[in-house]
């Protein structure tokens, strides 16, 4: 008799836990006594932040190619592309010649995860002295494992890794948009990371 105590109390103390950690509350009466109430589809259950990017439903975005370009000369400017979301402020002298610069935002793949990227081209090319590069991101567009967006650098993609841009600004996250500043020396492939 006194195991089947022990073990009722066991019993209880497990669903009691339960309850605490899904939230859901005992039942009123004893007609509906081990029932649940249908769970919330349109909300996805709360996860722990296991720094895997492949988890979540929402990620990558749902997010059309664009593209834009501009000629610069060799005298240097201010470039506002993609609506105003990207700035590249190159210095006069930075380039040999004029040169048409583009940028195309997509979805890209980077060993395995899928990030939102600013493609620069002519591919490579070097930016001497460097360029400053601003991105105002859309929030939705910021990787969601990345819990707060202060913690996001820009990163370039580099012989199949990802490094960092130097004399970057601490991100500025704003209502519907995450402000990154940093220095460009080469065009490439610029994406929105974690800080290591």
């Amino acid at each position: 008799m006194r195991s089947a105590t022990i073990l009722v109390a066991i019993s209880v103390a497990v669903v009691l836990t339960a309850q605490s950690q899904t939230g859901c509350l005992p039942a009123e009466d004893s007609a509906t006594a081990g029932v649940r109430a249908p769970r919330d589809t349109a909300t996805p259950p709360p996860t722990t932040d296991t720094g895997d990017p492949t988890t979540g439903d929402d990620w990558p975005p749902p997010l059309e190619e664009e593209k834009d370009f501009a000629e610069i000369t060799t005298d240097g400017e201010r470039l506002e592309l993609l609506d105003g979301e990207v700035t590249l402020d190159i210095p006069a002298g930075a380039l040999e010649i004029g040169t048409l610069i583009e940028i195309t935002k997509s979805v890209v793949d980077v060993n395995g995860v899928d990030l939102v990227g600013y493609i620069w081209g002519p591919h490579g090319m070097p930016i001497d002295p460097v360029a400053r590069i601003t991105i105002k991101a859309p929030t939705d567009e910021i990787p969601p494992w990345i819990t707060n967006p202060r913690q996001a650098r820009l990163f370039v993609e580099r012989d199949g890794g990802l490094t960092q841009l130097p004399n970057q600004d601490d991100a500025k996250p704003g209502d519907f948009t995450v402000d990154f500043s940093a220095d460009l020396s080469v065009l490439g492939t610029v994406v929105i990371g974690p800080t290591e």
